[in-house]
């Protein structure tokens, strides 16, 4: 087991993305909000995995803390893994990720891989090759017997499927984009939203999100979605149709883009 910080710039921009995306935050609240800020990394011989996971699990709570969010990653292309967030008796979130060693050397090899992809600037058509090149790696990770079945804990809401973004082709013909209603784990009060296109050219991801400079809510790139493919558990991802997600972006226009 390992439990490395996160690292103090990837943090504080993890922080100023979410301040933009969702206006309605104080600093303080977005900083409470970053699930992975602390994470401990399970490794479990294959044959051993299925088990070890239920019984650190059971003895995380057995210890007092409380269980907000566990996701299979293992069916997905882009990230192979289990992840969870916890919260301690005072309200402080933790990430355990549990492995396998190759799982495990699959997720840091391609970490630069990953942070490259959400460097704002980068083209689609680099970021069509990135994404191939680590869902070539992750589809050489062994899966576990019996470690697809682990279901979501809790399930998903209405409507939300895996409350994860849908993985998305790697080209398309003719444009496609999916929009979602992003969600904060501990509460559905407040809704930001981002939206993902397709085309043959990649893929592009934006949120509805407040221009630092201007103080005016737009369409801005974002790395939310990703972030979430590659195991960040601290959002919940709604599909909805362009009508609605337009009624939501004109609320937050509205509301929060007077600077």
């Amino acid at each position: 087991m390992s439990s490395p910080n996160k690292d103090r710039s990837a943090f504080l921009n993890k922080v100023g993305e979410y301040l933009a995306i969702k206006p309605w935050c104080t600093s303080r609240q977005a900083v409470a909000s970053v699930c992975d800020a602390i994470r401990y990394t399970w490794g479990f011989p294959a044959g051993d995995y299925t088990g070890g996971v239920a019984e650190v699990i059971e003895k995380t709570k057995d210890q007092g803390y409380l269980l907000d969010r566990l996701a299979n990653f293992w069916p997905r292309p882009d990230f192979k893994g289990i992840t969870s967030v916890w919260r301690t008796p005072g309200g402080q979130f933790f990430e355990q990720q549990f492995h396998i060693a190759e799982s495990c050397h699959a997720r840091d090899f391609t970490f630069q891989m990953y942070d490259r992809f959400r460097q704002p600037g980068v083209s689609t058509e680099e970021r069509q090759e990135i994404r191939a090149l680590i869902r070539e790696v992750m589809a050489a990770v062994p899966v576990p017997p019996g470690a697809e079945d682990i279901l979501p804990q809790p399930l998903p809401p209405p409507g939300a499927d895996e409350a994860l973004p849908v993985p998305p082709p790697l080209t398309c013909s003719a444009a496609q984009v999916s929009w979602y209603a992003v969600t904060e784990l501990r509460g559905d009060q407040f809704r930001a939203v981002a939206r993902r296109t397709v085309a043959a050219g990649g893929e592009h991801d934006e949120a509805f999100a407040r221009d630092s400079r201007t103080g005016q809510m737009r369409w801005r790139p974002t790395s939310v979605i990703y972030s979430a493919e590659r195991g960040d558990l601290a959002h919940w991802f709604t599909a909805i149709d362009e009508r609605t997600a337009s009624l939501i972006t004109g609320h937050l226009g509205v509301r929060y883009g007077t600077g």
